[in-house]
């Protein structure tokens, strides 16, 4: 093979290798928003002359792809022309981010196709300025909302399928935030001001998701965490109130969820205390429109039947190996 021939087989190799969209991502610091789109040039030899020599093929449809990856290569930069723009002016994230309007509906912004050009614009920034501090969306979301309504903004954009993942993202970071500058759950509670108001309002209030989660997590390692938590309810709401509280609010879509999961350790909390079904009921029909109350007790007596066969099944499981041993 000709040497010039090995240069530019070389040359082309390369080129192949080298991505020619490169799509706007940040650290996991950053909550990325990723472009998987990864085009690379490619390029076919053939085998021709009498001594079977490889050539390079010469024909009017590879040069044209030669070409093209060439010139691929020489713009391989595809940052979107306002990001050169700002970056050129020297604009700031506040400066973007404002002026990408970004700032004006909390409720939208996580499904906001301009938040996709605010990081690309981020990327830029924070690259040429390495050593500084890294602008992130949830810092810049927390400066421009504050606390409280971002975290009640991410736990309702959990419920909307376009959002999730991000919203999912932004909120463990939010509260990563919050565990290392040595918050405790009733410091959140109160801050978020769940203790004022009613009880409805309290189960129909999104910053309540929040504050479960953030409870949950750092009592992960603690398997009476559910029992201790909803015991503060009890204590501060009453036991009844509280469980029609929570029957009712379970007709809200976007709170159902951690509804949910408090109806299941009160029903927890019951049944550790030595309470069936029957002396639920018994509670229940106390109440002046105690018959409104047997959907709470319905659903209690599922709980408590399927709690009691996982019991019987452990025991099952605990004699037999006893016996095999």
């Amino acid at each position: 093979m000709q040497p010039y021939c090995v240069l530019v087989i070389a040359l082309v190799a390369c080129v192949a290798d080298v991505p020619v969209g490169v799509g706007a991502s940040l650290t996991a610091s950053t909550s990325s928003i990723e472009n998987p789109n990864d085009v690379r040039a490619r390029m076919l030899l053939r085998e021709g002359g009498e001594d079977g020599e490889e050539r390079i093929d010469t024909s009017p449809s590879l040069l044209s792809k030669l070409e093209n990856a060439l010139t691929g290569f020489t713009r391989k930069d595809n940052t979107p022309p306002e990001v050169r723009g700002w970056m050129k002016k020297k604009k700031t994230p506040d400066d973007v981010f404002k002026a990408l309007k970004l700032d004006d509906e909390l409720e939208t912004v996580l499904d906001n196709e301009k938040l996709h050009l605010w990081v690309d614009f981020v990327n830029k920034f924070n690259k040429k300025n390495r050593g500084e501090r890294e602008v992130t969306i949830l810092g810049m979301l927390t400066k421009t909302y504050g606390d409280e309504a971002l975290a009640k903004m991410l736990e309702t954009a959990k419920q909307n399928p376009s959002t999730v993942w991000l919203a999912t993202k932004l909120q463990n970071e939010q509260q990563i935030v919050w565990m290392l500058n040595g918050l405790s759950p009733d410091f959140v509670f109160k801050w978020f001001k769940l203790d004022k108001g009613t009880l409805e309002e309290l189960l129909s209030n999104p910053a309540l998701g929040g504050w479960y989660h953030f409870f949950h997590g750092l009592n992960q390692f603690n398997p009476d965490r559910d029992v201790t938590m909803i015991t503060k309810f009890v204590d501060t709401y009453g036991d009844i109130p509280l469980a029609k509280a929570i029957s009712a609010a379970m007709k809200d879509g976007d709170m159902q969820l951690v509804v949910s999961r408090l109806q299941e350790a009160q029903f927890q909390k019951w049944r550790l205390d030595g309470r069936d079904p029957g002396a639920i009921s018994k509670l229940l029909l106390k109440d002046r429109m105690g018959w409104k109350n047997q959907g709470i007790f319905r659903a209690y007596n599922t709980f408590y039947e399927g709690a009691n066969k996982v019991d019987d099944l452990d025991t099952s499981v605990a004699v037999a190996s006893l016996r095999r041993s």
